[in-house]
């Protein structure tokens, strides 16, 4: 953080260093109206104040976390004002965006230190809280080394989501630490979901205690922005929302993997191997990975997920379409079995010597509409590339156009929706160029099991 005050007797008034009229005021509304003229120049004052409102407003009619939700929307993809000049007939339209996501130096970062809040049910004194152009983005809570770092959360933390929920409409995340033992957390998250940040970047740089590594491994402008514009998701299941934050093997794996993807011309398509453990998040890493390349990188993106499991497919498309990254029903996005395909691919190559020499060298590249194996011929099995035990996921732009003699690629439908997956529903037999530029998909296959191939 930026600069650090510590404000164990606050004054208060718009006239005082903060800027807060009473203590139940968790917005620094001086410190945000002069980022959001920075981050915006020569945005109108009347889209200002508007901005403003909508992110001050009073939110306690809602839960929580639908207001941390409601919110996030605001700080990821800007405020849209409508107003009407002085003496203008037409209302003007105008985005105001929260925070610079480009320039993360260009934010305003500042944390105080004994923050006062007054709630309902009371008043509390929270260690530290840590503003990003003005709002409570991170929350931190201190414990002494001689106490067990679970206090925090069945104590304190526990008794402000009730005495003080507004700290927490804005919040992106919450540390906890006794200087040896520091563990990272959502607004919904339970104990056990609350999880240490081990490294500090992916060349393995730990700092001398826990809580340095954590402070200087999320918290720093850059990492500390990039966790809540792309490491962040809402997973909404039978009713309840829940805010799933990655952890740090996430956090450096998929950005190792972002970075492959930078220069994928040059790794010639390979973008390296994302290994996990049973049970660490595997398939939230995909949504992880697959939105922040929608948000972050030009071009359009088709995703395959390959899995060896009916059961992986239906948990891979179900953690998608909960945390609102892909819309389509799950019939849509099953793709046949990929030894089919493998089946298809020899049949054809076989009974058409002229269109193995007018293929598409790019990889995955198949007909159109491959015709159904029959009952003679027994599937090929897959190569070993494709019979991975584990779900992977793979992104690719489109290849270059070959030759005009090159069979039809399938042409995917439009995105549904900005930063979703629309999935892959058909293959085009009539698009009249012979490559069509895919936009954002998602397509999840399976390999063919061991005792079937």
């Amino acid at each position: 953080m930026a600069v650090t005050t510590i404000f164990y007797h606050e004054a208060f008034g718009s006239e005082f260093a903060l800027g807060r009229e009473t203590p139940a005021g968790v917005v620094l509304e001086k410190r945000l109206r002069a980022a959001l003229a920075k981050v915006n120049p020569g945005i109108s004052p009347l889209a200002l104040t508007v901005a403003v409102d909508h992110l001050t407003r009073d939110r306690s009619v809602l839960s929580p976390v639908r207001a941390n939700q409601e919110i996030y929307r605001l700080l990821k993809d800007g405020i849209g004002v409508s107003y009407r000049p002085e003496g203008e007939h037409e209302e003007v339209f105008e985005t105001v965006q929260v925070i610079d996501w480009n320039h993360p130096r260009a934010n305003d970062f500042f944390l105080a230190s004994q923050f006062r809040i007054s709630g309902d049910y009371g008043r509390k004194r929270a260690d530290l809280v840590g503003f990003v152009n003005g709002l409570p983005l991170v929350f931190i809570e201190l414990k002494a080394s001689h106490q067990r770092l679970e206090l925090a959360f069945e104590r304190n933390l526990s008794d402000y989501r009730t005495t003080i929920p507004q700290v927490f409409w804005h919040n992106a995340f919450i540390l906890l630490s006794n200087g040896s033992q520091s563990r990272i957390g959502s607004l919904t998250a339970g104990w056990e979901h609350f999880a240490g940040w081990k490294k500090i970047n992916d060349e393995g740089e730990e700092g001398v205690v826990s809580l340095e590594t954590m402070i200087r491994g999320v918290c720093e402008p850059a990492r500390l922005l990039d966790l809540v514009e792309n490491f962040t998701v809402y997973s909404e299941a039978r009713g309840e929302v829940s805010k799933l934050l990655a952890k740090n093997h996430q956090f450096l794996g998929v950005n190792n993997a972002i970075a492959a993807v930078e220069k994928i011309r040059d790794n010639q398509g390979r973008l390296g191997v994302f290994w996990h453990t049973q049970g660490s998040g595997k398939s939230y890493s995909m949504v992880f990975f697959s939105q922040k390349v929608l948000r972050r990188l030009p071009g359009n993106w088709t995703f395959v997920i390959v899995t060896d499991r009916d059961d992986l497919d239906g948990q891979i498309y179900r953690n998608f379409a909960s945390t609102g990254a892909l819309i389509e029903e799950e019939s849509r996005v099953r793709a046949a079995s990929i030894s089919s395909v493998f089946s298809t691919r020899k049949t054809t190559a076989t009974s058409s010597p002229s269109s193995r020499s007018s293929a598409p060298k790019a990889a995955g590249a198949t007909p159109s509409s491959p015709p159904a194996p029959t009952s003679s011929s027994s599937p090929t099995r897959p190569t070993a590339a494709s019979t991975t035990s584990s779900p992977s996921t793979c992104a690719t732009p489109c290849p270059a156009p070959p030759s005009s003699a090159s069979p039809a690629r399938p042409s995917w439908p439009a995105r549904s929706a900005p930063g979703r997956s629309s999935a892959i529903t058909s293959a085009s037999t009539t698009s009249s160029s012979p490559w069509t530029t895919a936009t954002p998909s998602l397509c999840i296959t399976r390999t063919a099991s061991p005792s079937s191939s």
